[in-house]
């Protein structure tokens, strides 16, 4: 019996798992799409319709109240034409585009993923997702720690350090070994920023992907509790 319960107990877990890669996969690539497509757009109509540019921004001031000026949802049937002449065709076919371009492009995306995954229980992915992030974060290269460790340990050897100790040794004055330590930590900083730099960058990148992940899934978990609970109460009215 108990055997029987660990492999339930297994599928149930990658079926969550499997649901959890499919909604994040799906989430970031309309992430990748949003982030990209309004510098795509805009640079595209400077580049082939320069001279439209200014009417997009006077009907965008005009009619669209949405910081996205390439937006057209609630726009004017003129402004939405215009926008889409404007536009290449693999932004406007893309079916992000529709979300992306929305006056409320979370809820949206929201709608979108609930008719895309309607089995999909985003209290349990939600949870699933801090304990990855939290996993991941823990994982992360300490190099603002490292960095501060290295400031430390140079300002306790200034301070530790008798200056009459220094000048004993007679390799150089108290001065001079206040230099030395100054540029041994520049160098000793510049070297961690050097090789570490890199790794450091794409770490934030995937934390900051992390986060609007889990910010996406937390909006849909309580969106849909909502839902839930204002359909129960009608009910029960």
């Amino acid at each position: 019996m108990s055997a029987h319960f660990d492999v339930g107990a297994t599928h149930m877990t990658s079926s969550i798992e499997t649901q959890y890669d499919e909604v994040t996969k799906y989430i970031r690539s309309y992430l990748k799409f949003s982030r990209t497509s309004l510098f795509e757009g805009i640079s595209y109509i400077l580049s082939r319709h320069f001279p439209k540019m200014f009417k997009l921004i006077i009907l965008s001031s005009k009619w669209n109240k949405n910081r996205n000026p390439l937006s057209i949802r609630n726009a004017p049937k003129e402004y939405q034409e215009f926008v889409k002449e404007l536009l290449p065709t693999r932004i406007i076919e893309n079916p992000f585009y529709s979300i992306w371009g929305s006056q409320w492009p979370l809820e949206a995306l929201r709608i979108e993923l609930t008719k895309k995954f309607p089995q999909v229980d985003f209290s349990k992915l939600s949870e699933i997702h801090f304990l990855r992030e939290s996993k991941t974060q823990s994982e992360q290269l300490p190099v603002k720690k490292i960095l501060g460790m290295i400031f430390a340990v140079c300002t306790i050897v200034l301070q530790i350090v008798p200056k009459e100790l220094i000048e004993r040794m007679g390799l150089f004055n108290y001065g001079s070994f206040k230099i030395a330590t100054f540029f041994v930590t520049i160098g000793l900083v510049l070297y961690i920023l050097l090789i570490f730099l890199p790794f450091w960058i794409k770490s934030n990148k995937i934390e900051k992907e992390y986060r609007e992940v889990g910010f996406i899934l937390k909006y849909a978990e309580i969106s849909l509790r909502e839902t839930k609970s204002n359909k129960t109460n009608t009910a029960d009215s």
